[in-house]
């Protein structure tokens, strides 16, 4: 998996020509104004992930990731955020409230995971970050 800092492909990510960007734009844009409507009518703030997953977004279809595995994790983090804002306005079971903020969670976490370690390795100069993950590695063999 080719990262854009790498190749030099930074700047073709950074354009809606990029179809990962253009996902991430229309779904990001649709949980910001869903994040507005519903704090609007409710006076409180729904799913406080939206923002985070935004700045995540960004740097994770800077990492390159698979096309198809992208916009599925975007698709079903927007899917996610909506099934919560209906759970909590319907007044659905909480059982369908926590497991669609658990996935929107594990979703943001698993992006993020993936920008820090690809960014990670692209700075080899931060040699004692490697020591520490050996030593760790090493402590739970």
């Amino acid at each position: 998996m080719a990262t854009g800092a790498a190749t030099g492909a930074v700047p073709a990510a950074l354009s809606y020509e990029n179809a990962l960007l253009a996902t991430l734009a229309v779904y990001g844009a649709l949980l910001v104004l869903k994040f507005l409507f519903v704090s609007a009518l409710t006076s409180w703030p729904a799913y406080p992930h939206t923002f985070p997953f935004l700045l995540v977004g960004v740097f994770y279809v800077l990492t390159s990731p698979e096309p198809e595995m992208a916009v599925l994790l975007i698709r079903v983090f927007a899917a996610a955020s909506l099934v919560d804002m209906l759970a909590s306005m319907l007044r659905l079971p909480n059982f369908v409230h926590n497991l669609a903020y658990f996935v929107g969670t594990a979703i943001l976490a698993a992006m993020a995971v993936q920008v820090v370690m690809l960014t990670l390795e692209n700075f080899k100069e931060l040699k004692y970050i490697y020591q520490l993950r050996d030593l760790v590695m090493k402590q739970l063999r």
